[in-house]
C-alpha cells in the first residue's frame, strides 16, 4: 500500500502550498491523476485533473499536463495550489427581464441556461452576479431578515405525466405586491 508521508504538510509560498511526493515501485503504471488523488486526499481527483491541465503539476521540475501519463518509480512530482478564489460573488451588469420588483420582491424570468448561483467553473454571469448589481444592498440571502419571499415559475406538465393528475384549474399564487398569477398545465 502506498504511503505518503507528509501528505497534508505544504510549503506555502503566500496564499499558494506547495508539496512534492516521490512515487515508489508499489505505484508504478497508475495515472498521474489517480495517483495525486491518493497522496493528496483533501483534493479531489477532478479538482487535480484541473490543476494538472492548468499546469501546476511537475515531474521532476519539468511541467506535465496530461493526467494520463503512467507514474514511474522514484519520480518527483510536486504539486501546486493556486491561492483560493474569493468567494464573495461579485456584482455583474448583467441584463435581467424584471416582470415587478418593489421594495420586498423582484420576479424575474430567467433565461434559460443562465446558472443560478457561482460556483466551481460558474463564477461569472449568474444571476445572482445580475441581482448583486441589480439591488446592491437591498438584496438578501435566503434566510436573512428580508430573505426573498416568493419564487414564482411557469411549470409545464408533459401529456405523459397528465393521466397520472387530475387538474382542476388554474393555481393562483398571490402576493400583496403581486397581481394574481395563475399557473396551468400545458
Amino acid at each position: 500500500m502506498d504511503e505518503f508521508p507528509e501528505q497534508q504538510e505544504y510549503e506555502e509560498v503566500g496564499q499558494i502550498r506547495s508539496q512534492e511526493v516521490i512515487v515508489n515501485e508499489e505505484s508504478e503504471g497508475t495515472r498521474l491523476d489517480a495517483y495525486l488523488a491518493k497522496a493528496f486526499t483533501d483534493i479531489s481527483r477532478t479538482r487535480i485533473k484541473q490543476l494538472i491541465l492548468a499546469g501546476e503539476v511537475a515531474i521532476d521540475g519539468a511541467t506535465i499536463k496530461e493526467p494520463k501519463l503512467r507514474v514511474k518509480p522514484e519520480m518527483a512530482i510536486s504539486l501546486t495550489l493556486p491561492p483560493p478564489e474569493d468567494p464573495e460573488p461579485k456584482a455583474e451588469n448583467i441584463p435581467l427581464e424584471i416582470v415587478h420588483e418593489d421594495a420586498q420582491l423582484i420576479v424575474i424570468n430567467k433565461p434559460t441556461g443562465m446558472v443560478v448561483h457561482p460556483a466551481p467553473g460558474a463564477q461569472d454571469g449568474t444571476l445572482v452576479n445580475a441581482l448583486i448589481y441589480h439591488c446592491g444592498d437591498s438584496l438578501a440571502g435566503i434566510g436573512g431578515v428580508n430573505a426573498p419571499a416568493l419564487s414564482i415559475g411557469w411549470i409545464k406538465i408533459p401529456p405523459a405525466l397528465w393521466s397520472l393528475q387530475k387538474p382542476t384549474g388554474p393555481t393562483n399564487i398571490s402576493h400583496p405586491s403581486l397581481p394574481t398569477m395563475g399557473a396551468q398545465a400545458h
